[in-house]
């Protein structure tokens, strides 16, 4: 395969520019330790996929962060944008500089921002196609992913955007009460099984994965370790600079519970062997975007899905590869007991996952559907 500066110089390969948030320094860097989520996560898989396509050629849009020691393969060319600190107007100018020095034709954004309005505007006023993700159910509601606050622009990523790829039925049905437009399309996540770990040799109980965000509920966590002394419980609770109070509040309730082993960060590429090492996989949240990245790699190291408020599509209803707890934390107790103490339910389970995030999620298939929709010719 031609390396990715060959492939951006190559006349005819349809040049992608992805758009990473600015929370994206540690996916490409290892010295740091900066939280990042699962819309990170997405796109970097979806840039890996599509640098083995050979009639594709990426460009990684990044803030221009202080530390650039980034990858050193030729996997990926970088194009810092901007500092995170700067005006929006700034960031437009310098994004504007940028878009005309690299030319790219398809430029893809995902989550939720003022940037993604101006930018789909920019792109609809200067030609270039304009894909836009929805990462969180909220998202297609008009808000904010963090504040829940409106998007006082919404209309304008709506009109001006090439494409708008949801993730699922109730994100796909909220545009759809806005807008007709025959380019809103639903792509679920993908991913990438190359490094997917299994374990039969179990060393905790429950594993719980996520941002530090009051939505994501971790407090439910605390106390389900709590109420089970005899098993053995992994959090992995990454800090988010934006509420470092309550960060630390979580931290200190962890702190007291002798059976929860607390991690406030881990590798990216750690977090398989972690996961494989656990019964099962719990998920608090009040609302995501679609299955979380978390849970579809818990699904693919054969890891059942305790879901105390979420059921999103088949996972669990029709593949049987966890249970669904209604928002009633005593079921999501009784069902961590039942997947603790019966080995064969358990075995079953995740080999029920498995199947079902093959049938799914798989980035290769996920990528030429995103690139069938998206016109790269």
């Amino acid at each position: 395969m031609k390396s990715a500066v060959e492939k951006n110089n190559r006349i005819g390969t349809v040049k992608t520019a992805i758009i990473f948030p600015k929370d994206s320094e540690a996916i490409f860097n290892n010295k740091s330790h900066r939280t990042f989520g699962g819309a990170t996560v997405q796109l970097y898989l979806i840039a890996k996929e599509l640098i083995q396509r050979e009639s594709v050629s990426v460009l990684i849009f990044i803030p221009d962060y202080l530390d650039k020691d980034y990858e050193k393969d030729n996997a990926f060319v970088f194009v810092r944008m901007f500092k995170e600190d700067e005006t929006m107007v700034s960031k437009i100018y310098k994004f504007h500089k940028k878009i005309r020095k690299t030319r790219p034709d398809v430029i893809i954004q995902r989550g939720l921002t003022l940037f993604s309005c101006l930018a789909a505007a920019y792109c609809r006023l200067f030609g270039f196609r304009f894909v836009f993700m929805f990462a969180h159910d909220v998202e297609s509601e008009g808000r904010y992913q963090a504040s829940r606050k409106k998007c006082p622009f919404f209309s304008m990523l709506i009109r001006n955007s090439y494409l708008l790829v949801t993730q699922n039925d109730y994100q796909n049905n909220n545009i759809r009460k806005i807008t007709n437009a025959n380019h809103l399309h639903t792509v679920k996540k993908g991913l990438d099984f190359n490094n997917v770990k299994r374990s039969s040799r179990k060393f905790y109980d429950a594993v719980w994965i996520a941002r530090c965000e009051r939505w994501k509920n971790p407090e439910i966590f605390i106390e389900l370790a709590g109420r089970n002394p005899d098993l053995k419980f992994l959090m992995v609770c990454s800090k988010v600079d934006a509420h470092s109070g309550y960060f630390n509040e979580i931290a200190e309730k962890a702190s007291v519970v002798p059976n929860l082993e607390f991690r406030n960060f881990v590798m990216y590429n750690s977090i398989y062997e972690l996961i494989s090492l656990s019964r099962c996989f719990c998920l608090t949240s009040d609302q995501e975007g679609d299955w979380p990245m978390t849970v579809l790699e818990a699904t693919a190291s054969g890891v059942p899905i305790l879901s105390l408020n979420l059921d999103y599509g088949e996972l669990i209803a029709e593949y049987k590869a966890g249970f669904f707890c209604d928002g009633d934390i005593e079921k999501l107790h009784r069902y961590l007991r039942l997947l603790a103490e019966d080995a064969d339910l358990l075995i079953e389970m995740g080999q029920n996952a498995v199947k079902y995030v093959y049938e799914n999620h798989n980035i290769k298939d996920n990528v030429s559907k995103l690139l069938e929709i998206s016109n790269y010719s």
